[in-house]
Parts: structure tokens; C-alpha cells; sequence
């Protein structure tokens, strides 16, 4: 493929926020009552850290998931911990394995996907299906954005609207670095900026 057809990262936002100003993800309805596992791999796994950073919650990647399910098992067995929340765009790859996993230590599964039919959707005890549109699959920016959005109440046509009010300086692309300054409560976007 050509990647002058493949739309820039500009473009992609502006298409997310579009898409989503006209198809309003489903509401979050989990209550949330105990200490609950958030699994997540890449920026899934950050995803997770930003819907769940107003709660106290335990955070497991593919890499570590194994170590901490083992590291919480009397919390688990004690049922402080009571269920896992795993997010994963495609419900495919490491999904499977993690709800798997989860379920090996009497966890309830929950699913965050965008992939109603997928192999994780078929196994979780209960999914939360999101919407989400083509894009290149570097980006992920509609298919966490509606799961961000859905917990955040945002409204997309207001974040539009910011977006269009930046000015950039003159000859932007002439720059070879820039920085972004985030304000503390959205400090757990920065891992996926890079």
C-alpha cells in the first residue's frame, strides 16, 4: 500500500471525533465494588491506567500478569479481588490468554473490545462491545477513544473544537522535535504519545 493513502495522524483524530459525535459509545455501566485486576497489552494496557486512575485498582500487562495474579492470590482468595477487566481492541492475541489466566484464579472476566465476535468475547463471563472505525492499526485512536470517552463523558464535538482553536507556528514540518506539557490528570496519556 502506498503511504501516501494512508491517512496522517491528524487526520485520524479529527475522523475518531467525527465518528464518535455521531455514534455515542455505550454507556459504562460496571459497578465496581472491590479491587479489581486491569489487564491490558500495549496501549491497552494504558488505556486501562486512564479509564481506572480514579480508583484504586491492580495493573497487569502481558508481561507481568502471570507474576501478579500469583503475587495477589490471597487477596483473590480472600475476595478483595473479585474480577478482571481486560481491554484489548481486537479481543484476539493476548486477550485469549490473559482471560484465560484470569479465570485459572476464580476471577470474573470482563471484556472491553471492539470485537463483539472475536475469540476473547466468546470466552470473557461478560463483554462491553465499542464501536470503532478504519484506521491504520499503529494508531488505535477510535478504538480506545470510544472506552475512554464512554468512562470520561467528553463530549467530541467539544474536543474538536479545542483541537481547532491550537495554532501552530509557521513552517510546522520544518521542526524536528517538539514536546507536549500535559496537565497531571491526563499524565497517563503520555506513554501512548510516543
Amino acid at each position: 500500500m502506498d503511504t501516501k493513502q494512508l491517512p496522517n495522524l491528524d487526520e485520524s483524530v479529527m475522523s475518531a471525533l467525527n465518528f464518535f459525535s455521531k455514534n455515542t459509545p455505550p454507556k459504562f455501566n460496571l459497578k465496581i465494588t472491590d479491587l479489581p485486576f486491569i489487564i491490558g497489552s500495549g496501549n491497552a494496557y494504558n488505556t486501562g491506567k486512564i479509564i481506572f486512575s480514579q480508583q484504586p485498582a491492580v495493573f497487569a500487562n502481558e508481561s507481568n500478569l502471570k507474576t501478579k495474579l500469583k503475587a495477589h492470590k490471597k487477596l483473590i482468595n480472600a475476595g478483595v479481588i473479585k474480577q478482571a477487566i481486560i481491554i484489548s481492541a481486537s479481543g484476539e492475541k493476548d486477550a485469549v490468554w490473559e482471560i484465560a489466566e484470569a479465570k485459572k484464579y476464580g476471577l470474573k472476566t470482563i471484556l472491553m473490545t471492539c470485537g463483539a465476535d472475536s475469540s476473547g468475547a466468546k470466552v470473557a463471563d461478560r463483554v462491553l462491545v465499542y464501536r470503532k472505525i478504519a484506521e491504520p492499526q499503529t494508531y488505535n485512536i477510535s478504538t480506545y477513544l470510544g472506552m475512554i470517552i464512554s468512562v470520561s463523558k467528553e463530549k467530541p464535538e467539544a474536543i474538536k473544537k479545542f483541537l481547532q482553536k491550537i495554532k501552530l507556528p509557521k513552517k510546522f514540518a520544518d521542526y524536528h522535535a517538539y514536546s507536549f506539557i500535559v496537565p497531571d490528570e491526563m499524565a497517563e496519556i503520555t506513554p501512548m504519545l510516543t
